[in-house]
């Protein structure tokens, strides 16, 4: 299911409350694929990367039933299969998804070679499998960071066709004018094209509030450097609908189903079975069943006789009341309207009793 602009809109605008409710139906917990890429189930393991994980099948080191097994793509049962990397036989991970409220001075990596201190280093007590995280902040930029072991979902998330909006705080070492946020409204023109604010207003003179769903690197810090502004402090605050309410600065907390659901939804990758079931279809009407020939040919013998029209109850007042004005018409006078004589006479009577203005002199 992919979502359009306007249904992705529709999505900011809904309030926690009542996001939570609509996806709480949803069941997030659903199966996975019965047979995958090898070099996928490698990374579904917690081995590798998908592109690490390709360079182990081909150097010979993944047997796959007992067989060793050179190329990457093939297909693996993952119910049925036994898969071995050095002689440990490898089972699917479940999938984990955790939001970290990052502090300063921590790197986005999973390993650095200076020995400085990662994300990784401040998830104490969270499961023991292999998490990256979903994109990358500065060093010095602070708030909300997603980890997850689900690759595609993060690749996904991270592809530029998923849109997916971010908002900011951002803090200047001199005062923000509304000129400024019309500008970042209609664009700052940067290397990589036109960097276009979705949404963006003050908070206070010193602090502006932005979103933007570019992934480019170091965007909000660029945008506003190149409109003079040197950015002081730079707070990630919501992924989506995702907030980090209730979570301090350095510690991290598992998503909430309703959350996992909204990025399943944001990339189009919610499978059927998770989603809500549809009411069935109404039935197509019946269609009519056509006279048969008996009833035909009774309907057109002579013999037969149709029943004269019912009058309606609101005609049958003014019926009766045609009828007695004719009856009292009839009974008025003394002979029949049959011949022609008598119509003659009496119309001969009327002149007389009312002659013409003309005739007296």
């Amino acid at each position: 299911m992919v979502l359009s602009c306007s249904s992705r809109a529709g999505l900011r605008s809904l309030s926690a409350s009542d996001f939570a409710v609509s996806l709480r139906i949803m069941v997030l917990e659903g199966p996975r694929p019965t047979e995958v890429r090898l070099n996928r189930y490698l990374a579904m393991a917690g081995v590798a990367s998908r592109r690490t994980a390709a360079k182990l099948i081909k150097n010979g080191l993944v047997t796959v039933n007992g067989q060793v097994i050179r190329e990457p793509g093939t297909l693996v049962n993952v119910e049925k299969d036994v898969v071995t990397y050095k002689g440990k036989v490898l089972k699917p991970e479940k999938p984990v998804y955790i939001l970290l409220n990052k502090p300063k001075n921590t790197i986005c990596t999973v390993k650095d070679p200076q020995g400085r201190k990662t994300v990784l280093d401040l998830l104490e007590g969270a499961p023991p499998v292999r998490l990256y995280p979903v994109g990358r902040l500065d060093r010095n930029t602070t708030g909300i960071l997603l980890l997850t072991n689900d690759g595609d979902l993060a690749q996904k998330l991270l592809h530029p066709s998923s849109k997916i909006p971010r908002t900011y705080r951002v803090t200047s070492v001199k005062p923000f004018t509304d000129v400024v946020v019309e500008s970042l409204m209609r664009g700052v023109i940067l290397p990589e094209g036109i960097a276009k604010a979705d949404e963006a207003y003050l908070e206070d003179p010193y602090t502006l509030i932005i979103t933007v769903h570019i992934g480019w690197k170091h965007v909000v810090r660029r945008m506003l450097e190149k409109l003079g502004y040197r950015v002081k402090a730079l707070d990630r605050i919501a992924f989506g609908p995702i907030r980090r309410k209730g979570v301090p600065r350095g510690k991290w907390r598992f998503l909430t189903p309703a959350e996992v659901g909204w990025l399943y939804m944001a990339v189009g990758r919610t499978p059927p079975d998770r989603l809500p079931k549809l009411p069935e279809p109404l039935p197509p009407p019946k269609p009519k069943n056509k006279p048969s020939e008996a009833s035909a040919a009774t309907s057109s013998s002579p013999s037969a006789k149709k029943r004269p029209p019912s009058a309606s109850p609101k005609s049958q007042p003014s019926m009766e009341k045609k009828a007695s004005q004719n009856t009292k018409k009839l009974s008025g006078s003394s002979q029949p309207f049959s011949s022609g004589k008598s119509a003659a006479s009496s119309h001969a009577d009327s002149h007389s009793r009312h002659p013409r203005r003309g005739s007296q002199t």
